[in-house]
């Protein structure tokens, strides 16, 4: 019994048919001695090996069923069984996976130390069984082309089901306390972790692929938008014609998601509130083409050119009624659940944003100089190359004027594409404040090392220390890009950097700044941005998103 001999020809099915041939023996006369009747029986402990290599088999047949069972699922189309919200796979997963615990069971095993080990192999058994159906699931949910919305609400309620039954099956294995701690740390990751992060990035995924019917009506409302011109007040009347078929379309997705169980039907209900709330600061802000983080240009690149105009008073305010009353579609759906609280809370980051359309070009600028002191700057990032600088503050003279001097070096390290041609790169430094409109300078590589990429400037650029500057410098800064000089087609950009001006303001300093493929800013920029790139007009706005929105393209 201490393991099968290499020409054992008994199964595993043999050694536990024999271990409950002797559990019958041992309860039936063994157990009635008054000299056994209170003591732990050793018996079980010589089977746990077979009993082990029964639960090793056990995991393999129940991977093949549940890839079989899956199967035949998917040929029936997913069908909801017998009248509940999901489909007959899991049923039989569930069943299938019974018979492990009935087998632990079935032992009545005193020796709570080895029940223990039992049920930990059995929730294994649970863990990697499990984890495979959900696989399976999971491409199911992925086949975009051949799985439709009703398909898609079974097999998200299929996963919370699978979620429900663990917390059943644990509570009838007696929980940590007959379980063990460790049976419970591998049941609570697989529902807790493993399930609950599948289940939410679906339905957001679910949420998503109403993205292009819903973009396309937000499309129409924000063209429909644009034509509101004069002072005359907004009626609710003309908004609800306005926002019609946006509504028809919210509500017919939303009764397609009704028939989930509760917590998929809240899921799905909030990821397409907060996705129509993006969809619709996406229209409004036209997000600049540099903005590659932004997970809707994957969906909308047939918007990208849209939506070009600047909203006025009168549009803001039209665009705030619509929330209204796209919050109130939602809040209709009782079954969904959503907190008015968290409504409130998305249509005032959408209101915030679209409040920028209101402000002065000056005080956006001065806003996102704001924002971007506060922006942390840890974020790791590839370097395109080092330019060695050095700067000194000259104090005020007779003129009473200080002035900062900024000596360029040399720049190395410079991560370029080799097309074949020289590279001539000049160094263009921008003070960019709320005080000190662009002052700039450029310098041409004046000496070079091809071998290493060392590129010799040795020039010197000033700054004159006005008063207002100085007291502006928190939120001032040095921008610096690296240009390949091109004769003819122009400059091609090879990296970019920014300096806090106040750090320089201090004695002198010898600085080494890492230059990156284009600068990197909060959401809270981006939208100043786009705001700004809308204002076609304004030779301050159209200077300043020039700037910033610089990236590498050499």
């Amino acid at each position: 019994l201490e393991g099968p001999p290499p020409d054992d020809n008994h199964t595993t099915t043999d050694y536990i048919n024999l271990l409950f041939a002797v559990k019958s023996l041992y309860d039936t006369y063994v157990q009635k001695v008054p000299k056994f009747a209170n003591q732990t029986p050793t018996y079980p402990s010589w089977f746990e090996p077979h009993v082990m290599r029964w639960f090793q088999e056990y995991q393999e047949n129940s991977l093949t069923f549940v890839e079989n069972a899956v199967k035949t699922d998917k040929q029936e189309g997913f069908a909801k069984y017998g009248g509940q919200p999901y489909s007959i796979s899991v049923f039989d997963t569930f069943c299938n996976l019974q018979q492990g615990y009935e087998l632990v069971n079935r032992l009545h095993c005193s020796n709570m130390e080895l029940r223990s080990n039992y049920l930990y192999r059995y929730a294994n058994v649970v863990h990697v069984v499990i984890c495979q159906y959900i696989k399976h699931i999971e491409i199911e949910l992925q086949n975009k082309e051949g799985t439709s919305t009703a398909v898609m609400c079974v097999l998200l309620d299929n996963i919370q089901t699978t979620r429900l039954n663990l917390q059943s099956l644990y509570q009838e294995m007696g929980g940590e306390a007959a379980a063990g701690a460790k049976c419970k740390g591998v049941l609570q990751d697989l529902q807790s972790g493993i399930l609950a992060n599948v289940l939410s990035t679906q339905c957001e995924q679910l949420a998503h692929s109403f993205i292009p019917s819903v973009a396309k009506e937000v499309h129409t409302t924000c063209n429909e938008l644009a034509k509101l011109k004069g002072d005359d007040v907004i009626k609710r009347e003309t908004m609800n014609s306005i926002v019609e078929h946006l509504m028809d379309e919210l509500h017919k997705r939303s009764q397609i998601i009704l028939t989930c169980l509760p917590v998929v039907l809240h899921k799905v209900a909030k990821e397409m509130w907060l996705m129509t709330m993006d969809i619709i600061l996406y229209m409004t802000l036209r997000p600049l083409a540099t903005d590659a983080s932004h997970y809707l240009n994957k969906h909308l690149a047939t918007y990208a050119g849209t939506h070009k105009h600047h909203f006025s008073v009168k549009q803001c305010e039209a665009l705030e009624i619509t929330l209204d009353i796209i919050k109130e579609l939602f809040l209709s759906y009782e079954e969904i659940n959503l907190k008015p609280a968290m409504l409130d809370k998305s249509i005032t980051k959408v209101i915030q944003v679209i409040s920028l359309f209101r402000l002065q070009t000056t005080e956006l600028i001065k806003m996102f100089l704001v924002e971007a002191n506060k922006q942390a700057t840890n974020t790791p990032m590839e370097t395109y190359g080092i330019l060695n600088v050095e700067t000194h503050l000259k104090h005020a003279g007779q003129n009473n004027k200080s002035h900062l001097r900024i000596n360029v070096v040399s720049l190395q390290d410079l991560k370029v594409q080799s097309t074949g041609n020289a590279i001539r790169p000049t160094i263009e430094l921008t003070v960019i404040g709320p005080t000190a409109p662009g002052t700039r300078k450029k310098f041409v590589a004046t000496n070079c090392s091809k071998s290493n990429l060392l590129f010799t400037f040795n020039q010197t650029f000033e700054v004159a220390i006005e008063e207002d500057l100085r007291e502006s410098s928190d939120i001032t800064e040095l921008q610096i890009a690296v240009k390949n000089h091109v004769v003819f087609g122009g400059d091609k950009q090879l990296g970019i950097a920014v300096v806090k001006f106040s750090s320089l303001l201090e004695g002198e300093h010898e600085l080494e700044i890492k230059l990156f493929n284009m600068l990197k800013f909060s959401k809270k920029n981006w939208a100043i941005l786009s705001v700004l790139a809308k204002r076609n007009h304004d030779e301050m706005a159209k200077e300043f998103v020039s700037l910033k929105s610089q990236i590498n393209n050499a």
